[in-house]
């Protein structure tokens, strides 16, 4: 009995010994675990990743379409070879010029306003600088030749009836030692109208203002293609001024009424390429990132034209000063990403 309760009180303490040694460890697990309410340790953070940059696109390409309406100086108009008469006279030695000119005030032009239509693309070059290229559509311009002129008619008389002998430039035309057998009124009526198409180069510098308005100057230089079409008709009137009445010219007194003795109606076209020079001031409004409205002031030089037509079979060179036009114009630019 005694050796019994020796083993059991031994047994006992070496559980209790046991029990001593290890509750450190337990305490330090229990510390560490899930179920711990004084030292629970929190997870390490997990890094989230930054946004990627979305790409600034700046557009390089723009579509453009305009219209412009402005007005236009009244240009010289005239023609130094336009001559009528008897031209195959020896001139002023002996009678009255040969070629006889059209006056200047017989023409007229008609260059009120200027229309202009068209469209082009352009490159944006960075810094505020842009070009451009455009074609456009001009309107027509009209204008009239109408003139009247009275003169003797002169030509080569055989005054001695000996063909051998030189004829004799006079207007003595029946050589009865009357002069001025024949009078003659000559009668121009022309249309003329000039029409075609501007090419332009262009560039500009916009002023970055940071808001959707945006300033710009500009400056451009190309050609004009000018169409230019005529319609005349010459009329030819004779009378006699030293006939009796009532056959004498009214123009020498005379009841008697001029004879019509030709008409001539020619119509002749021809292409002409001069320069071009422009200077724009304007601004332009942001709609979207796609589009803008641009509205602006431009200065446009053509030079003058000329063409040299064949009429009635004598040449004949219209020309047509320099025009200088002001104009607003109003479009639309479509960038292109």
């Amino acid at each position: 009995m005694t050796i019994e309760i020796k083993r059991f009180m031994g047994s006992t303490a070496l559980i209790m010994a046991l029990a001593t040694l290890a509750s450190p460890a337990l305490a330090a697990d229990w510390g560490r675990g899930a179920e711990s309410y004084r030292d629970v340790s929190v997870p390490a953070a997990v890094p989230v990743p930054a946004p990627m940059p979305i790409p600034d696109y700046h557009p390089q390409w723009y579509f453009r379409f305009d219209a412009g309406l402005g007005v236009i100086n009244d240009p010289d108009i005239s023609d130094d070879l336009f001559t009528y008469g008897e031209l195959d006279g020896p001139g002023p030695i002996t009678g009255p010029g040969d070629a006889r000119f059209a006056d200047s005030s017989w023409f007229n032009g008609d260059f009120n306003t200027f229309l202009t239509l068209g469209g082009g693309v352009g490159y944006y070059l960075g810094r505020g600088w842009r070009i451009d290229a455009t074609i456009e559509k001009r309107s027509n311009d009209d204008g009239t030749v109408f003139g009247q002129d009275e003169y003797e008619t002169y030509a080569y008389v055989d005054d001695d009836g000996i063909p051998a002998t030189a004829s004799v430039y006079t207007s003595d035309l029946d050589n009865n030692g009357t002069p001025g057998d024949q009078h003659t009124r000559f009668t121009a009526q022309e249309k003329f109208r000039v029409d075609g198409t501007v090419w332009m180069a262009n560039a500009y510098y916009d002023f970055t203002s940071g808001s959707s308005f945006t300033p710009y100057v500009g400056a451009g230089v190309g050609f004009a293609w000018n169409e230019i079409e005529r319609s005349r008709t010459h009329t030819v009137d004779t009378c006699d001024p030293n006939a009796a009445a009532p056959s004498a010219c009214e123009a020498n007194g005379g009841p008697g009424a001029y004879t019509q003795t030709s008409t001539e109606t020619e119509t002749s076209k021809a292409d002409k390429v001069t320069l071009a020079a422009a200077a724009m001031a304007g601004m332009s409004y942001d709609i979207s990132d796609l589009t803008s409205v641009d509205i602006g002031y431009r200065y446009l030089y053509l030079q003058g034209a000329d063409a040299l037509l064949n009429i009635g079979g004598d040449p004949s060179r219209l020309e047509i000063g320099d025009q200088h036009i002001h104009q607003i114009r109003a479009g639309l630019r479509f960038n292109v990403h």
